[in-house]
């Protein structure tokens, strides 16, 4: 039996020392190390080229040499002290050379003056001109331009554009001032810059050099001051009035002034004291002394919903030298805020179930106008009233009734109250009603000369409610609308055979195969408007003969034989036509020949006549129709005779 005996330490392991050697750092490994040192002894150059394919011995190439690198570096240093010397030179030439090169840079433009002032007042400002080069200026010019709407110290009603002054030469090294003024006016708080220039020329040039600087203001306050009245809060539909008080702010006649309103998207202008100067948002002030006032009121409805707000706005300051009208320089400005509320009471207004704000009516006709009203408050309200009040010409007075209410005659108001109308005494929150009236317009055919036919009516509504302090306060709604009566249109179609603008041939009466001629006439007849698009259309019958001639010549008067339409092209009508003054009329010719099978009868000429037009006044669409067909039987003739239009063998 063998054993194994453990391995003495002074023994050497094979193993052991080749297991050091790999993972030792500091194990002395005498292959490897021959191996590098080998590896730095030789140097293999790869060429390019392979010379056919054959490789070249590394034995026969140089090492490589350092000389090409160290060559571009000497290089650089030379180019670099060559520019350092270069750049040591232009400095020398510049000190003791360059005080004879002109520049800009040396001429200085210094402004002494405020940096604030009120609008209207004087400006003084001292300009001094610094000539820092070394040589003379010559031929100096100051230039000063102004921002718009600077006038001319002492003459306010002359703008002051821009000056140009001469100035004597300025030495080398020297100085000149110049003083000047202005007055500025602009709005409170804007900023203007006064731009000023230096013109001049140097010895032996003709070229004009130039030096710029600008120079702020601040206007600190308006010449004019403005101050807007109105109420904060008002119903929809309600009259408001705006009060402007336009007052002098400078101890010089202000000239010209010109007051501009904006009016917010549904007031509706109505009146203004004083009147508009231009259109109904202008007013020319004119002159304003010192400490003067003057106040514009304007009157007006404004509509809106429930919680909108409008924004009045104003402008005030001279008007433009170009143009009256327009605003050349603004001083101030304001706006106003103006909340809708929902009326108390809420009124509808209709006539004849339209509810439009202007509603056109035809002349002799009954009409019926409906007020809806609803509270719309939580508070109850007493002793309501409504009043409805008629304006106007074009109704018959003794026409006009009503139920539960009561007609003024005396100033043209219907009245209904808590006398004749129980609700009125308490209208609780919520609660609404109904009420009525009824009139009759006047006839345009009979009154055709009438101007401006229109009426209006004001639907207001008052009462009585208890505020949030318990004190009554007053509730008031209103709503109004304009009434236009339309155009009388007439149209008046008839047949001629004896008279007229042709000479008709054939038999009368008309025989079986027999021709006869016969003139048709379409006449238009117009009361108090104006109207536009005038046309007249009516059918010729398929046994009826077109002869293509018509009267006035020019006449724009179609006809189509497919269907046999007939169709005049009248254009515009003047009110009045008709009535004291001829008929606007077209004439044409046609011809018919019967058939047995009309003996004893009439023969059907043309279908009935239909005439269309627009009101000019009202915008209404007019129709109008003939009374029926024409026929032979032509009663419209002077020498007809009964039987005359009956076919006969």
């Amino acid at each position: 039996m063998n054993v194994i005996k453990p391995q003495e330490e002074n023994e050497r392991d094979p193993i052991n020392e080749v297991e050091q050697s790999l993972y030792s750092r500091s194990a002395y490994r005498p292959a490897v190390d021959d191996m590098r040192l080998k590896f730095r002894q030789h140097r293999v150059n790869v060429e390019g080229d392979w010379n056919g394919g054959k490789q070249t011995s590394s034995k026969n190439q140089p090492a490589p040499s350092s000389g090409g690198r160290m060559s571009f570096l000497k290089k650089m240093l030379y180019v670099s002290v060559m520019f350092l010397f270069a750049s040591i030179g232009i400095a020398f030439y510049i000190f003791f050379n360059g005080r004879n090169i002109i520049t800009s840079d040396n001429v200085n433009i210094v402004v002494e003056g405020p940096i604030s002032i009120g609008g209207g007042q004087d400006l003084p400002l001292t300009i001094n001109i610094e000539n820092k080069n070394n040589t003379d200026l010559r031929n100096v010019s100051l230039l000063v331009e102004y921002p718009d709407g600077t006038r001319k110290t002492g003459d306010l009603g002359t703008e002051l554009k821009r000056t140009r002054d001469p100035v004597e030469n300025i030495v080398a090294g020297g100085q000149t001032s110049l003083k000047t003024s202005a007055i500025l006016f602009g709005e409170e708080g804007s900023r203007k810059i006064i731009s000023i220039s230096v013109e001049y020329r140097v010895k032996d040039s003709n070229a004009v050099l130039y030096k710029r600087k600008d120079y702020d203001v601040s206007i600190t306050s308006s010449p004019i001051t403005m101050v807007v009245r109105s109420l904060k809060e008002v119903n929809s539909n309600q009259e408001i009035t705006l009060s402007v008080d336009v007052s002098s702010n400078s101890n010089a006649i202000m000239q010209n002034i010109l007051l501009k309103a904006e009016y917010p998207f549904g007031f509706t202008f109505l009146s203004a004291s004083p009147s508009t100067s231009f259109g109904n948002d202008t007013w020319s002030i004119g002159d304003l002394k010192p400490k003067a006032k003057k106040t514009i009121t304007i009157k007006g409805k404004l509509e809106g919903q429930d919680e909108e707000v409008r924004v009045f706005r104003f402008a005030s300051g001279i008007e433009s030298p170009k143009d009256e009208k327009i605003m050349g320089t603004a001083f101030i400005s304001s706006a106003t805020q103006v909340l809708l509320k929902k009326p108390f009471i809420g009124v509808d207004f209709s006539i004849d179930n339209n509810a439009s704000k202007e509603v056109s009516v035809p002349g002799g006709k009954s009409i019926q106008g409906t007020i809806e009203w609803n509270s719309n408050i939580a508070n109850n309200i007493t002793n309501v009233q409504i009043e409805a009040k008629i304006t106007g010409s074009i109704y018959e007075k003794a026409t006009v009734s009503t139920q539960n209410g009561f007609y003024r005659s005396g100033d043209s108001t219907i009245v209904w109250d808590q006398y004749r109308n129980q609700d009125f005494k308490v209208v609780r929150p919520g609660q609404n009603g109904s009420l009525s009236f009824s009139l009759k317009t006047i006839s345009t055919s009979k009154s055709p000369l009438v101007k401006n036919p229109e009426m209006q009516i004001d639907i207001s509504v008052h009462g009585k409610r208890l505020n949030d302090s318990n004190v009554p306060e007053d509730v008031v709604s209103t709503v109004s609308k304009k009434i236009r009566l339309a155009s009388d249109l007439g149209l008046n179609a008839r047949v001629l055979r004896n008279t007229g603008p042709f000479t008709n041939t054939g038999p009368i009466p008309p025989k079986v195969d027999q021709e006869s001629t016969y003139t048709i006439v379409w006449g238009l007849v117009n009361s108090v408007n104006d109207v536009q698009n005038g046309k007249v259309i009516a059918v010729l019958p398929s046994n009826i003969q077109w002869l293509d001639k018509v009267s006035p010549e020019g006449s724009d008067i179609q006809y189509n034989p497919i269907g046999g339409e007939i169709t005049w092209n009248a254009g515009n009508v003047k009110s009045g036509t008709g009535y004291g003054t001829p008929a606007k009329e077209v004439s044409f010719q046609v011809a018919v020949t019967p058939s047995l099978s009309q003996i004893g009868e009439p023969i059907q000429l043309l279908d009935i006549s239909r005439a269309t037009a627009d009101d000019a006044y009202t915008g209404a669409r007019l129709s109008v129709s003939g009374r029926g067909p024409l026929t032979t039987r032509m009663s419209s003739e002077p020498q007809f005779k009964e039987g005359d239009g009956d076919v006969v063998k």
